[in-house]
C-alpha cells in the first residue's frame, strides 16, 4: 500500500483522530500483569524476564498474543516502560499481551536473539497460559520497532551472510524446537538503514542525533563507527531479509522525529511493498520521537484493527468453475 500521506481526506481524518492527546491517553489506568516476572531465557548468565497481561476469564478459547518490545536505543528501557501500559490495554479486546525485557548490555545480534527466544517461549508455553500460538503479533517502539521489524523479516532464518558479515540470526537461548516467526508487525519509528540516517535528518531539528559518530547508539550497538562497517550495518537492517512470505506490517513515524528520520520508515515500507508484502505506512504530521500521540485512543484503535485484520482467517480463492 502507498503511504497514508497520499490522500488528503484520509490524512485529515487521521490527524483529527490522533492529534489531540487526551487525558485518557496520557494517564491510562494502570493494568497489573496477570503473570509477572516469568523467565523466558538465560542470556549472559542472567534470567531474561517477561510479563503476561490477560483478562481473568473462564473461556477456553486461547488468547491471540501481542509481544511488546520497549524502546531506549538498545541500551536502556525495560518491559515496564512508557508504552507498556498502553499495549497492556489491548487485553480489553481479547488479546494477551506479553512485555519482554531484552539484553541492554551487549552488541547486536544479542537483542534479536532475546526477542526470538521470547517468541519461542510463547509457543512452548501456549497451553499453560492459554495463548493462541498461531496468532503472535510483535509491536515495538524505537529500538523495539527495529527489533520488531527484524522479527518480521527474518522469520525462521537461522544464519545469514550479508557482504562480508556472517551473522547468527536465530540464537540458541532455549525452546529451539519452536518457530520464532510472527504473524503481524507494528513498528513505531524504528530505524532501518543506519548509514542513511544522517543524510535524512529533518531540517527543522535544531539538535538532531548524529548517527555516524563513533559514540552513536548505532556504533555502540555494532561495535564501531558505522561508516567503517557497512556490511555489519546491512546485517542489522530488516530490509536485508525481506521475502514475499513476510507478515503484514503497520509502520508509523512522525515527520518531526529528530532521533530517527521518518525516511527510515519510508525505506522499509517501499522495500516491503516491492517484495509483495502487505505494508501500511502512516507519516504523522508534527509527531516527534516518543510522542504521546502514538498512544491516543484513536491510534491504539488503529493498531488494534490492524492486528485483528492480520489475524483474521485468510480467504481462499473459490475452486468453483464458471
Amino acid at each position: 500500500m502507498k503511504p497514508f500521506v497520499g490522500n488528503f481526506l484520509l490524512q485529515a481524518a487521521l490527524v483529527l483522530l490522533l492529534s489531540a492527546v487526551s487525558s485518557s491517553a496520557l494517564h491510562a489506568q494502570f493494568i497489573p500483569p496477570k503473570e509477572p516476572m516469568l523467565p523466558y531465557a538465560k542470556s549472559g548468565g542472567k534470567d531474561m524476564m517477561l510479563d503476561i497481561y490477560a483478562k481473568d476469564t473462564a473461556s477456553a478459547k486461547p488468547f491471540p498474543v501481542i509481544l511488546w518490545l520497549h524502546g531506549g536505543t538498545w541500551f536502556s528501557g525495560n518491559k515496564n516502560g512508557f508504552g507498556s501500559n498502553y499495549a497492556a490495554s489491548m487485553i480489553k479486546y481479547g488479546f494477551a499481551v506479553v512485555c519482554a525485557n531484552y539484553v541492554t548490555t551487549e552488541r547486536f545480534p544479542a537483542q534479536l536473539h532475546n526477542c526470538k527466544a521470547a517468541v519461542r517461549w510463547i509457543r512452548a508455553n501456549g497451553s499453560k497460559y492459554n495463548l493462541d500460538t498461531s496468532k503472535i503479533a510483535v509491536w515495538g517502539e524505537g529500538a523495539g520497532g527495529h527489533l520488531a521489524a527484524l522479527l518480521g523479516t527474518t522469520g525462521d532464518v537461522k544464519t545469514a551472510t550479508v557482504g562480508n558479515a556472517s551473522i547468527d540470526i536465530e540464537g540458541n537461548l532455549g525452546n529451539n524446537q519452536y518457530s520464532s516467526r510472527v504473524e503481524a508487525v507494528v513498528d513505531l519509528y524504528g530505524p532501518t538503514d543506519f548509514l542513511k540516517m544522517d543524510e535524512q535528518t529533518v531540517e527543522e531539528c535544531a539538535s538532531p542525533v548524529m548517527h555516524n559518530l563513533p559514540t552513536s547508539p548505532e556504533a555502540l550497538l555494532l561495535g564501531a563507527a558505522i561508516t567503517t562497517i557497512p556490511d555489519k550495518v546491512k546485517a542489522a537492517n530488516p530490509i536485508s531479509y525481506i521475502t514475499p512470505d513476510d507478515p503484514p506490517f503497520l509502520i508509523q513515524h512522525g515527520n518531526a522525529d529528530c532521533n530517527v528520520p521518518f525516511n527510515q520508515s519510508e525505506l522499509l515500507d517501499e522495500a516491503l511493498n516491492k517484495a509483495g508484502v502487505t505494508s501500511t505506512l502512516d507519516i504523522l504530521d508534527g509527531y516527534r520521537h516518543w510522542d504521546s500521540g502514538f498512544y491516543t485512543p484513536g491510534n491504539l484503535r488503529r493498531i488494534r484493527n490492524f492486528i485483528e485484520q492480520a489475524f483474521a482467517p485468510k480467504q481462499t480463492a473459490s475452486n468453483t468453475q464458471e
